[in-house]
């Protein structure tokens, strides 16, 4: 289904055996039984309240985006980008999660901006001609909110001198590290579990400024979702808070909770893009 076409999506009640649940977020090895002992809660509650054809295990074989096109798709995790853009008829949100990170408040999260040490940038405005590094073209965390911050001091539509799509908030990283790029905007959460587990993926890096808060990236099932069932993934999600056996499994993701949500909780992302666009910039992607 292209991106931003409408299509007719199954029930989640007519799921065969291989319904989709995937947690990709923040999935990176040192946290994944984290994320697999949520959804091992998760689908427990869900099976209690009678909903079939959960998968036991999380999806790591397949892109995001092809789960979130899948009318078999349960619970998911997406940038709020995608949400409003991109995949906004094909996801529908469920809930914000609220991360304890630093520079955050729960519920919200925001991107640090980073150079190599060595380099003489002290600000957004010094980085004129700069190489850039965003992790996706999708991403609000890498791009859309660093975008924001550059767009009002574009001259002809342009700020930097190149943009350069890495892969990922590590491998931007690693590219401003090793002199590929001279910044990039890393996720708060990701920054936090890069320090935790990987602080070498740090080292040589600085931080500069930050975007601007914006909600957490969402938990979202299939649009063909109906609101029972969204309301028994939300029950879900909140006896997984209260769970005593998960205290370990959600301090490891730095997670205190979840709080209900909808898309239009995310508008402010994609608001930003049409800002970007009323300066005429133009040498980082849009949805179109």
């Amino acid at each position: 289904m292209p991106a931003g076409s409408s299509a007719a999506f199954a029930s989640p009640s007519s799921l065969d055996e291989h319904g989709i649940a995937s947690l990709p977020w923040y999935d990176i090895p040192e946290v994944r039984w984290a994320n697999d002992r949520i959804w091992a809660a998760i689908r427990h509650s869900l099976a209690e309240m009678g909903v079939s054809s959960l998968p036991f295990t999380l999806e790591r074989d397949s892109p995001p985006e092809v789960q979130w096109l899948s009318p078999r798709l349960h619970l998911s995790q997406a940038c709020g980008y995608d949400v409003v853009l991109p995949f906004r008829n094909a996801v529908r949100v469920v809930a914000v999660p609220l991360y304890q990170v630093d520079e955050c408040a729960p519920g919200e999260y925001r991107s640090l901006v980073v150079v190599r040490e060595s380099s003489a940038y002290q600000c957004i405005a010094d980085l004129r001609g700069a190489v850039c590094s965003i992790n996706t073209p999708t991403s609000h965390s890498g791009m859309n909110g660093l975008r924001a911050l550059v767009a009002p001091l574009a001259q002809e539509g342009r700020f930097f001198s190149a943009v350069r799509v890495s892969g990922s908030h590590e491998a931007s990283a690693r590219a401003v590290r090793e002199g590929a790029a001279d910044v990039a905007a890393l996720d708060a959460l990701t920054f936090a579990l890069l320090k935790e587990h990987r602080p070498r993926a740090l080292d040589g890096i600085r931080t500069i400024g930050f975007t601007s808060p914006m909600p957490a990236p969402p938990i979202v099932t299939s649009a063909a979702s109906g609101d029972e069932h969204v309301m028994l993934i939300r029950e879900a999600l909140r006896r997984a808070v209260g769970d005593a056996e998960l205290e370990s499994a959600r301090a490891a993701l730095h997670i205190l909770g979840y709080r209900n949500a909808d898309a239009a909780l995310y508008e402010p992302i994609a608001q930003l893009e049409r800002d970007a666009i009323d300066q005429n910039y133009c040498e980082m992607p849009f949805h179109t």
